[in-house]
């Protein structure tokens, strides 16, 4: 991994700004380019920050990575949807109770891999319903430089007198004022156990970002005396420290207590506890959720902890429904008082964390996790289910099964027809479309022994790719590709495919021989398979009609560059001026992507009234995007249809001929790549050196009835020999050579 983009807050006083700031400070010092994108939301106080995470916000957008790492609850990454789109994700989070709201799992299904630091977590995860293959643990750890047990306290009086002077235990407690963190048995405890005690005191650092609970702290006080029947000049002394610490005042803080004590109900990690330990302070930790991962018996006070429903108030509450946490037994907790009081301590803990608990842990483990997951070896513990005998196909079609403006979710669904429509059917068969991840989900609970990806470069990613190929390989899965296009020049996708696929589907001898010969694919991978046809269209409804006093030239396709529309059209305007011709008329069924970033479609119609040519008299644009059957009814209006596309680069096979041929009209076609796997004599080439003598030609042609009409001919054989049927049967074999069913 050499870059990354970053998602998450980082200047703010939470634990995730905290986290933020320790992750990506220490990418960077480890060579990778950090783009880092700032989770405004998150954190509404607001501290400085280094120059270096300025910079790395400034220069976010020049980042060229494949992968966002998202420091965030699962249901926010998707706030920011043209910064997550198209990437691999990889959702760094975690919970404090044992188990995770239902839309978390659904939002979690779109994220490639959730990486969480505790065990505690990945299991809550899995327990709520996520597949564990999709779970990674990468614990989170601390600056031992930064919190070491030699820095000096920071001054705190009681009255004139320094408390690190006046009281011999000092008991830290920090925290965010919420239900969770049982300030109330903080205070329930303390009062308790230090009754008629003057050697010991309890310093609370408060705050609350969620909202104004501290003005409330006094009551609760006096409420909590009330319940344990303790007067306040009863129990050692409490102070309030509320003042905002920057990161570097941290440590001094720290450093004035000799015990730092959690009741907490659960917590995803407590960067404080392990602040606390690198520091060598005695701890008191709950044996529940993350203290679990770093703290033991040896050195730590470890309370024994009974489950219970969360019950948090506030905004947070939905999260926490429905989830348990485990509430420290006041017992315990006052037995671990008297035996700290009786002169019991535990192991210094600093050995435990400066071993394996670091941020320089973090960042190592985190950077092996991301690149052994989408580069390297991943080892799967596979749901019993999946283990079975599978016989399933899928197809995979990257644009979302419900969109209705896609060629090769078209092809995608009239193969799966075509399979489920014939005599010797498949087992099972069916078609998946969006994000990947939700793929690897189907499969497992499937029985998928096959998935055949539909693939067009720009729709994929390679690094994307490559994890979602490594995913099935890992499963035993068969992969298929059918590459309707191919150029050397999107050389990491090649390599992608020709080291993971099975089989290699091409639609032309051509592309079978570039495959072989330029991207250096095993030629007995690629299979080629002729591109089908549609049946032709007979009768049409609800189709606008055209002028029947003139002869119509159509064309079909997108309004791409190397479609040959401008070229069409300066020839089209040329032969007009003869007087055979002036009655020619021009039907584009064009639409315009939104691949189109050069404005082509522009161009082509500024050229149109450059030659003064004149809409719905010399030419017809119909330029949205038309079902099929519609499309074809236009192109059926016509006298023949012309397609007079460019070579580009790299060699495939035209969809839109297969579309133009359904009308049962003659065809014409530039001699290029795209039309080489259908035979001359079925539809005739324009040579690009004579355009219009060519065009001129066969547009004299098929004034001739007979021979029109012989040119038809040809052209609905042809359709009628290459069928969705003859298709179904070639893919059926090779599935069958592959799975052996």
């Amino acid at each position: 991994m050499r870059s990354i983009n970053v998602f998450g807050t980082f200047n703010g006083v939470t634990g995730y700004d905290h986290v933020v700031r320790n992750i990506v400070e220490r990418m960077y010092f480890k060579g990778i380019v950090v783009g880092l994108h700032d989770f405004k939301e998150w954190s509404g106080t607001k501290i400085p920050t280094s120059v270096l995470l300025q910079n790395m916000v400034k220069s976010a957008p020049a980042v060229r990575s494949d992968m966002l790492l998202a420091f965030c609850l699962p249901e926010q990454i998707y706030k920011n949807k043209n910064l997550h789109q198209g990437k691999i994700i990889a959702n760094y989070t975690m919970m404090e109770t044992d188990r995770i709201p239902r839309n978390w799992v659904d939002y979690g299904a779109s994220s490639d891999v959730i990486i969480v630091p505790t065990q505690f977590n990945k299991k809550a995860w899995i327990e709520s319903g996520v597949n564990e293959n999709r779970l990674e643990v990468v614990p989170l750890g601390i600056d031992t430089g930064m919190y070491n047990p030699k820095i000096h306290p920071l001054p705190l009086y009681d009255g004139d007198e320094l408390i690190n002077d006046k009281y011999k235990y000092r008991f830290l407690n920090i925290q965010e004022a919420v239900d969770r963190k049982n300030l109330d048995g903080i205070l329930e405890s303390w009062m308790t156990a230090t009754k008629d005690r003057d050697d010991c005191c309890l310093i609370l650092k408060l705050s609350s970002y969620s909202e104004n609970r501290l003005d409330f702290f006094g009551t609760r006080m006096d409420r909590i005396r009330e319940k344990v029947g303790i007067r306040k000049e009863e129990h050692a002394p409490i102070f309030i420290y509320s003042n905002m610490l920057l990161d570097s005042q941290m440590p001094s803080l720290i450093s004035a207590c000799t015990h730092y004590v959690s009741l907490s109900f659960g917590e995803g990690w407590d960067l404080n506890m392990i602040a606390a330990a690198s520091m060598n302070k005695q701890l008191i930790a709950p044996d529940n959720s993350s203290y679990k991962e770093y703290l033991n018996n040896e050195i730590a006070f470890m309370i024994d902890t009974k489950l219970e429903p969360a019950a948090q108030s506030g905004p947070t509450a939905r999260i926490y429904h429905g989830s348990n946490w485990a509430r420290p037994q006041m017992e315990c907790v006052l037995d671990t008082y008297e035996k700290i009081f009786n002169g019991e301590v535990k192991e210094e803990a600093r050995e435990t964390i400066a071993g394996g608990y670091t941020w320089d842990h973090t960042v190592d483990n985190l950077i092996k996790t991301l690149d052994r997951r989408f580069y390297g070896t991943k080892e799967f513990a596979l749901p019993k289910e999946a283990e079975k005998e599978k016989t399933g196909v899928m197809l995979v079609c990257k644009s979302n099964v419900g969109s209705e403006k896609c060629g090769i979710l078209e092809y995608s669904k009239s193969l799966i027809g075509a399979l489920q429509n014939a005599e010797e059917k498949l087992d099972k068969v069916g078609l998946m479309g969006g994000n990947e991840p939700t793929y690897v989900d189907h499969i497992d609970n499937n029985e998928i022994a096959l998935v055949h990806y539909q693939y067009e470069y720009q729709f994929h990613s390679p690094s994307r790719l490559k994890f979602m190929f490594r995913e099935l390989k890992a499963r035993g899965v068969k992969i298929v590709v059918t590459q309707h296009t191919l150029t050397k020049e999107a050389a990491a996708h090649n390599c992608v495919i020709r080291d993971y696929a099975d089989a290699i589907i091409v639609h032309s001898d051509r592309s079978k021989e570039y495959a072989a010969k330029q991207l250096g694919y095993d030629i007995d991978k690629v299979k080629k398979v002729t591109m089908p046809c549609n049946p032709i269209i007979e009768k049409f409804e609800s189709t606008v009609p055209l002028p029947k006093d003139k002869m119509k030239v159509g064309f079909f396709g997108f309004s791409y560059y190397h479609k040959g529309i401008n070229k069409l059209i300066i020839n089209y305007y040329s032969l007009k001026q003869h007087e055979a011709f002036k009655d020619l008329m021009l039907v584009i069924v064009s639409n315009k992507p939104k691949q189109d970033h050069v404005g082509y479609y522009e161009q082509c119609v500024n050229m149109l009234n450059y030659f003064g040519l004149k809409n719905k008299e010399d030419y017809i644009w119909i330029d949205k995007f038309l079902p099929e059957e519609q499309a074809v009814g236009y192109l059926n209006q016509c006298d023949c249809i012309i397609l007079p596309y460019d070579d580009y680069g790299g060699v495939g096979t035209s969809a839109a001929i297969r579309t133009a041929m359904r009308a049962g009209k003659p065809v014409f076609a530039s001699d290029t790549c795209w039309f080489s796997d259908i035979p001359e004599i079925v539809v005739p080439r324009i040579n690009d050196d004579n355009f219009e003598g060519d065009l001129k030609s066969l547009l004299s042609e098929i004034k001739d009835k007979e021979k029109a009409n012989a040119l038809s001919g040809r052209v609905k054989k042809y359709v009628e020999r290459n069928s969705w049927g003859e298709s179904a049967r070639q893919h059926r074999e090779i599935y069958q050579t592959l799975i052996g069913t």
